[in-house]
């Protein structure tokens, strides 16, 4: 395909851009969805959470492993999982963060909040968060700037051609 002039790039251009584009913002307003869901399950979990007790929690043991398929920089990265306890009424109970890339060494304390019906379940986070809003409305934002501009894409393809 050879491309003798200006106004026929442009064309070619128009006609070419609008599956992909489209395509794209599909992907980007299903991330979306898929954020707001995952988001407000875990924001319901969370306020669910709000009267829970929050308590010390101590480091008991870091364990360190070498990922490398998981990788942003193609390099491999180091992996913490991070064992902790706390003390409720005399009583010892455990909980882990997995997957950390922020070490801890043992005897590093940190606020934890526990059930106090049932003491054994715990949680790090101690306030709900909204930052699935944030990242589901850039991708739904992105994703609907991309379906209005390919629509104006093709309008404009349209009246080029005529």
């Amino acid at each position: 395909m050879r491309i003798s002039n200006w106004e026929s790039a442009k064309k070619q251009a128009i006609t070419k851009l609008p599956a992909f584009t489209i395509a794209a913002a599909l992907i980007l307003l299903l991330a979306s969805f898929i954020a707001f869901w995952n988001g407000t399950i875990d924001y319901q979990e969370q306020t669910d959470q709000l009267n829970w007790t929050v308590t010390d929690a101590t480091v008991s043991f870091v364990y360190e492993y070498y990922d490398a398929f998981h990788s942003h920089n193609g390099g491999g990265q180091t992996i913490y999982d991070i064992h902790y306890e706390y003390y409720i009424d005399g009583q010892v109970y455990t909980g882990v963060i997995e997957q950390q890339h922020a070490p801890k060494k043992e005897g590093d304390s940190f606020k934890v909040k526990y059930n106090p019906q049932n003491p054994e379940e715990n949680t790090r986070k101690l306030e709900p968060s909204k930052s699935y809003l944030v990242s589901g409305s850039v991708f739904a934002t992105v994703g609907l700037l991309m379906v209005i501009s390919t629509v104006v894409l093709i309008k404009k393809g349209k009246s080029l051609t005529k």
